[in-house]
Order: structure tokens, then sequence, then C-alpha cells
């Protein structure tokens, strides 16, 4: 477990490979992973790129972080309802592509984003509903 937000940093900003992939897939406490995000803009993908982070944590980095670190939750498997939703009606389209991509992704989203302005967005989600 990591036990604070300057254990983290080093983790994730090591050379040595074991304690990058620490960072990636060791848990925290909630008040780490929120210390982390309010004190740390700059490591919000880290945080992203963590297999364990609660769903918490995941809306605050929607709400908080920039379209890279939006993607990279929109990439996640295990993401809550709202977030699906919140994430299909993102600004940046990249973010809405990665929805369309996203293999847990509700039909009614998918439904909804081939109707998107972008046509890269609308073509991933029709490649999905039809490949099920």
């Amino acid at each position: 477990m990591i036990e604070s937000a300057e254990r983290f940093k080093a983790l994730s900003s090591s050379q040595d490979e074991m304690d990058v992939n620490r960072s990636l897939f060791y848990s925290a406490s909630l008040d780490v992973w929120m210390e982390i995000i309010n004190c740390d803009a700059a490591r919000h993908l880290d945080v992203a790129q963590n297999r364990t982070i609660p769903d918490e944590i995941k809306r605050m980095l929607v709400e908080k972080g920039n379209p890279t670190v939006r993607s990279m939750i929109a990439e996640k498997r295990k993401l809550p309802p709202d977030l699906f939703f919140v994430l299909s009606k993102d600004s940046d389209s990249l973010v809405r592509q990665k929805i369309a991509a996203n293999a847990k992704t509700p039909p009614e989203i998918l439904q909804h984003l081939l109707q998107d302005v972008d046509e890269n967005v609308a073509r991933v989600a029709r490649y999905r509903v039809e490949s099920k």
C-alpha cells in the first residue's frame, strides 16, 4: 500500500521499473489520493494510470483533469455508470472516442455517440454497435 503522497510521487517518477509498477498497481487510502489530486496537478495522469483508484477519485479526476487525464479515465473498464454518461458528453472528442471504444460502455450511450458531431467518435461507436 502507498502510504503517502510523497511516496507515490517517488514511485511514479522513479527510474526503477519495479517502483513505477508499484505506482500503477498498489492501492492508497482515499486521503492520500485526494492529497495528490488537490496539491499536485502534475500527478493527475499518474494517479489516473493506477489500477486501484476508487470511483470517488475517478470522479475527481474527471472534474479536475485535463483531456489527457479524462481520456485515461474513459479507457478504464471499471467505471461507475454516471461517469460513462459524463464522459460521453465531454467537450474533447478524444475523450468521447475513448468512451465509445470502451468495451463496458452501455448500449444506450453508444446509441447517443452514433450521432456525435465528430466523425471519428461516431465511427468508433458504429463499429462497437455493429460488432456486438
